[in-house]
């Protein structure tokens, strides 16, 4: 059974409440609120609104921290203080609100900073956050980010990166993958036991667009069998401005690709 959810990028620069209850108008199982843009300058009275839209919209939740400037392997001691404050404070609210997951970007390479030491700070950080996390009931997942030069990892890296925490899942972003070339059929069979979640989109290879599932480059065909056996959301995760009605029809779409309705 494929279990669809949205992401409310679609619907970038409006009042998370507002987007809980467009997206479950528009047929969403779940919902992932991206904490970026003007409605979390107040995140108390943003929270308040996200708790009240639930009340009448029975969605599954998830939360994505900040991602403008948050980099939690930033050679700027600074940056890397301020984006683990963001990732505590999102974990919080994720427990308040009972979030099933929030999604961790491990971190970005800074120019001209060494690996080595970019990749010890983004360990270090997730572990932190792995151990805050216990007892929430708030499941991480880890992001496959970056491209251009700023991923920490190679697709074998990325998965070796994230069996050292036990308290924590995968999130597969497909748009990611394929800007950097990665294999993902080889990818999803990899890390399918241990998932939080999957980011669907699509792009071109060589900018990050959120186009809907099937107008960029990515292979789908070697997708399709797998994505019944995936045991977590799948989130649709579109550019802003997209049509809500594309997001329905994208759903259509998988399942008959799959032959399998939600």
């Amino acid at each position: 059974m494929l279990r669809f959810a949205f992401s409310d990028l679609v619907l970038f620069g409006h009042e998370p409440g507002h987007n809980i209850r467009e997206l479950y108008w528009a047929k969403a199982s779940g919902v992932e609120i991206l904490m970026d843009g003007p409605a979390w300058r107040n995140p108390r009275q943003t929270a308040a609104s996200v708790k009240a839209a639930l009340a009448d919209c029975p969605v599954e939740l998830s939360l994505h921290p900040p991602s403008v400037k948050v980099n939690l392997a930033d050679a700027d001691e600074g940056i890397r203080h301020a984006s683990w404050r963001a990732h505590l404070d999102a974990l919080e609210l994720a427990r308040e609100l009972g979030a099933r997951h929030l999604v961790v970007h491990p971190g970005f390479l800074s120019p001209g900073f060494p690996l080595y030491r970019a990749r010890q700070l983004a360990s270090e950080a997730v572990a932190g956050l792995q151990a805050a996390a216990r007892g929430t009931g708030v499941l991480l997942g880890l992001e496959n980010v970056g491209h251009g030069g700023t991923s920490l990892f190679n697709e074998d890296e990325y998965i070796t990166f994230g069996e050292q925490f036990d308290a924590a899942g995968y999130l597969v972003d497909t748009g990611h993958a394929n800007l950097n070339g990665w294999n993902l059929a080889s990818l999803l069979k990899q890390t399918r036991t241990r998932l939080a979640g999957v980011h669907l989109h699509d792009n071109r290879g060589d900018t990050d667009l959120h186009l809907p599932v099937g107008e960029g480059k990515i292979h789908w065909p070697d997708i399709w069998p797998l994505l019944p056996s995936l045991d977590c959301p799948l989130i649709l995760e579109y550019a802003p401005g997209t049509p809500l009605a594309t997001l329905v029809a994208s759903c259509e779409f998988i399942q008959r690709e799959t032959g399998r309705s939600c």
